[in-house]
């Protein structure tokens, strides 16, 4: 492994990264932990070796493995925030930091196992990031304990899937991998694996299988002298048993996850899900982990948003009693700058308006807010295409957006030009995207990025999907069971929980900040959205105010 002393990228700053030190080398290159200097987070930042960058074939597999990854947000799959070449030619990879220890360590801690609900809880936030991962024709491919990492302690404890690098996608695209290629570690590879067959889905499931065993009895099913002995008994050898007398009861999960024949294993992750719950976590009521799709509210953006996207399942429905409010307004003033009324009529200062834009056609004028924010669309915002308007209020405009590098879709918050240019809303826009970053939860939507262009265009970037607002829902249905409603106030809970152990508040929590999608179950999966947003509103002492003196912040009906 590299050190300080003999790493030439200590040190150094690669678009945007400072790296601080080296966390680990492999054969395809070194991670690095570093600092991502505009937002003021750590990052792990994967580069590859610079022999293999010149290498088409080497930096294919590169790139896919980023875009492979990309697609998943999941809160047991480390998320991907980017990748890129340097100028010398270095391919890196951005990636999430945890901290927290490799589930191999926990592993070699106890040489007896681990306690049977400590292992259910683990794997089954596995098996819930490998659904999320399957339901996208991901597999993983190289699934063991190095690959997992176990954060937080007690009931906090997260597992978090890592190193998608050598996913293949079972659909589509050209196959990275020579016929008959064996791609893996030995240990925890499925028979069809070791033959070089094509391998599915199922595959992972074999690997969580082993895992299962090895966390049980504290050694693994299969050992040998040779890596071929290995895979021999992989592919012929009998399934062992756990043989310790507490531990029987759970063989026949293990021999089903065991099984030579991908057809007689448990067909998905979910399945296999529910037999470690049923069987390790009995009568328990840990949360199960679904995948984490919502789409944050854009009602938070504004005091009140003006939402019409047909279709899109933002704000209110016919007749939902919900009016929409006022637009902004732009009224004339003195040449090369603009006063904007918002929906409760405070007249903001004048202020000068973007200069030399060329993210709209023509550049932004007074009267022009509803243009500016049309003129958007279909523009490129760094890696960011704008594909559509969801809404727009007093604080700027709401838009779906396509993240090029990465190829999926992401939510972007564009503040109104009048403001962006405030040099106070800059500081605080950035300070609480920022602390938004470091928070992470099952039942909140995550914010991954900001930044202001050399426009002066101020935006936030947050996950996307086409959920639906709990308000457009009591709009149409009314009054919810009280099973439904009991299940959704317990996830908005959970997440208020982890935020106000964070020391944030929400302090515009309404129907509208809540999305709700159809989890695997077909039940709710529950996501509430912009937590710290309504804070830019209200100053610190010294900044001015966005709103009026003594104006109140959040949505009275709340």
């Amino acid at each position: 492994m590299p050190t300080s002393t003999d790493d030439p990228l200590i040190g150094r700053t690669i678009k945007g990264f400072r790296i601080e030190s080296c966390l680990g080398a492999g054969g395809m290159g070194a991670v690095y932990l570093a600092r991502d200097e505009k937002l003021a987070r750590p990052v792990a930042l994967k580069v590859m070796r610079p022999e293999l960058c010149a290498d088409p074939s080497f930096v294919t597999r590169f790139e896919r493995e980023a875009k492979a990854a990309a697609v998943l947000t999941h809160p047991s799959v480390i998320t991907v925030y980017g990748y890129g070449t340097t100028d010398e030619g270095l391919t890196y990879m951005a990636l999430e930091f945890v901290e927290g220890r490799e589930l191999g360590k926990l592993i070699k801690e106890s040489p007896r196992g681990l306690p049977p609900a400590r292992i259910g809880f683990l794997l089954s936030q596995v098996l819930a990031g490998l659904e999320a991962a399957h339901a996208k024709n991901i597999v993983h491919r190289d699934l063991k304990p190095a690959n997992i990492m176990v954060e937080g302690s007690g009931r906090d404890e997260r597992a978090r899937i890592l190193d998608f690098g050598i996913a293949k996608l079972r659909d589509g695209g050209e196959q990275l991998t020579a016929a008959g290629t064996v791609i893996g570690t030995a240990a925890y590879m499925a028979p069809e694996q070791a033959q070089g067959k094509e391998v599915d889905h199922r595959a992972d499931l074999y690997a969580v299988g082993v895992i299962l065993f090895q966390l049980l009895s504290g050694r693994l099913p299969y050992s040998g002298g040779t890596v071929f002995d290995v895979l021999e008994k992989h592919v012929s050898g009998p399934i062992p048993s756990l043989e310790r007398p507490d531990l029987l009861a759970y063989d026949p999960i293990v021999r089903r996850a065991l099984a030579k024949d991908p057809a007689d294993r448990y067909p998905d992750a979910a399945a296999f899900r529910s037999a470690i719950e049923a069987a390790l976590l009995p009568g328990s009521s840990a949360s199960r982990v679904h995948s984490p799709l919502a789409v944050p509210s854009t009602d938070a953006f504004a005091k009140t948003s003006v939402i019409d996207a047909p279709g899109s399942g933002y704000g209110p429905a016919p007749g939902s009693g919900y009016g929409n409010a006022p637009d902004t307004h732009a009224l004339g003033s003195s040449p090369g700058g603009a006063h904007f009324t918002d929906q409760v009529g405070k007249t903001h200062a004048a202020l000068p308006p973007p200069s030399g834009s060329g993210l709209a056609p023509g550049a932004y004028q007074p009267g022009m807010t509803r243009d500016f924010f049309k003129g958007l669309v279909g523009r490129r915002i760094g890696k960011l295409t704008i594909e559509e308007q969801l809404g727009a209020g007093g604080m700027g405009a709401v838009f779906r957006a396509r993240n090029e590098i990465l190829g999926r879709a992401v939510a972007v918050k564009v503040v109104h030009p009048a403001l962006a240019h405030r040099a106070d809303v800059q500081r605080r826009f950035l300070r609480e995207a920022q602390a938004a970053f470091d928070f992470i939860h099952t039942n909140a939507i995550a914010t991954r990025d900001c930044d202001v262009t050399p426009e002066g265009l101020l935006y936030i970037v947050q996950d996307y999907s086409p959920g639906e607002s709990l308000r457009a829902i009591l709009a149409r249905e009314g009054r919810l069971s009280t099973g439904r409603a009991l299940g959704i106030t317990r996830q908005i809970l959970a997440a208020l929980s982890e935020a106000h152990a964070r020391g944030i508040v929400h302090r515009d929590l309404k129907p509208s900040n809540v999305m709700v999608e159809a989890n695997e179950g077909g039940g709710d999966w529950v996501r509430v959205c912009d937590f710290g947003l309504a804070k830019l509103l209200d100053p610190d002492a010294g900044e001015e105010s966005i709103t009026g003196i003594g104006e109140a912040i959040g949505t009275p009906h709340y």
